[in-house]
């Protein structure tokens, strides 16, 4: 009993497919498509945190499809292209395929890979998540 750790989780379930079209059947595992996006559901928007935080929403004034990396795929360097009203507001989170965050930055619109890979960069603006984009670096 003195010795126990109690952790209260919240769960919004009905946030898990949020965005995510499943009308032609179930989501297939994997790194991109609706897979990605049920990921980024179950952290950003299903749990709420023990302090009370509430889920990031979507901005509905941007598109993902606006934000383009290029080239993709790269021998390492990666640069953005968007519209530059909405370069103004972006800031980034690179994952590598296990999830583990590589670099958090600000409006940065270069990246640098060392190694060679598929990465996941998560797109905010204004602190709202936008989506995710897969890069696949090559040696």
């Amino acid at each position: 009993m003195g010795n126990d750790l109690i952790i209260e989780l919240d769960a919004n379930m009905d946030m898990a497919l949020k965005n995510i079209n499943v009308s032609s059947g179930t989501v297939i595992h994997g790194e991109v498509g609706g897979a990605a996006d049920l990921l980024v559901n179950f952290s950003r928007d299903v749990f709420v945190s023990s302090e009370g935080n509430t889920s990031i929403s979507i901005d509905e004034n941007i598109n993902i499809n606006e934000v383009v990396f290029y080239p993709n795929p790269s021998n390492g360097h990666i640069s953005l292209k968007a519209n530059s009203q909405i370069e103004e507001t972006l800031t980034f989170e690179v994952k590598d395929i296990t999830g583990k965050t590589i670099d958090a930055q600000g409006s940065n619109l270069n990246f640098n890979f060392e190694t060679s890979g598929i990465y996941f960069i998560s797109i905010y603006s204004d602190r709202n998540y936008v989506g995710t984009k897969k890069v696949v670096i090559t040696d």
